[in-house]
């Protein structure tokens, strides 16, 4: 069985179950009337995506034959797996394998790319207001006591605005901090980036349509006046 052949069979199952992993992440944080039993079954289910994805990883580095090159090329993955606030990712990497193995659903790449990053820019977001929010909101001080706070600490940091009205107080907090701005600049970078060359390109499309109108008319007023000098000579030489 060869990489692409494995991708083709794994990629949707592992959409969904990326899918699913947000559900049962979200769940038990912002659900505190879950019993034991489903706090237990999310986290299995967890675990069992996890562990899902890390195969997926080892079989396509075995079929790749180039392990090195495998493991350069395919970083974001990598880093899904061993950091759980970057697991996000991974279904964005999935998006698009998925995009790229169905005809029907390839796109402009600049469109493409800035969806991607969008998404990302989503899912990361929305996972780091739920990491900070469970890990702040007991804190002795915390000023990320709801969601709603989390949600605005992440928007806020993830933009570098950094109001201050909100803030992370313990170290596991200023951890995740440091993440979403490092992830938040590159990602927004990129983003920004592909949409400024996305109008770029729309707008030399434009102009190269106005200048091949302009071309197409100026050929038809020179193959005109070409015939009215021709008719205008033709009786000039029978006289």
């Amino acid at each position: 069985m060869t990489e692409a052949r494995w991708r083709q069979l794994t990629d949707i199952p592992l959409l969904l179950a990326g899918l699913v992993f947000y559900v049962v992440y979200a769940l038990p944080i912002l659900n505190d009337s879950l019993t034991p039993a489903q706090r237990s079954l999310c986290s299995r289910t967890n675990l069992a995506i996890w562990i899902a994805f890390i195969i997926d990883y080892v079989v396509r580095m075995r079929l790749s034959r180039d392990w090195r090159g495998f493991v350069r090329g395919n970083l974001v993955d990598l880093f899904a797996i061993i950091l759980p606030l970057l697991r996000p990712l991974r279904i964005v990497s999935l998006l698009q394998s998925v995009s790229h193995t169905h005809e029907r659903l390839r796109v402009d790449p600049h469109r493409q790319l800035a969806t991607y990053g969008l998404a990302s820019i989503v899912l990361l977001g929305f996972a780091a207001a739920l990491t900070i929010y469970s890990i702040e909101r007991h804190a002795p001080g915390a000023t990320i006591t709801t969601f709603g706070d989390a949600a605005w600490w992440t928007l806020t940091t993830a933009t570098t605005v950094g109001y201050g009205d909100t803030y992370p107080v313990t170290g596991e907090g200023r951890y995740v901090g440091a993440a979403v701005m490092i992830g938040g600049v590159a990602i927004l970078g990129v983003v920004s980036a592909s949409v400024a060359t996305w109008f770029t390109g729309r707008f030399q499309e434009q102009s190269d349509v106005v200048d091949e109108q302009q071309a197409d008319a100026t050929s038809a007023l020179v193959a005109e006046i070409r015939a009215l000098r021709e008719q205008l000579e033709g009786p000039r030489e029978g006289s």
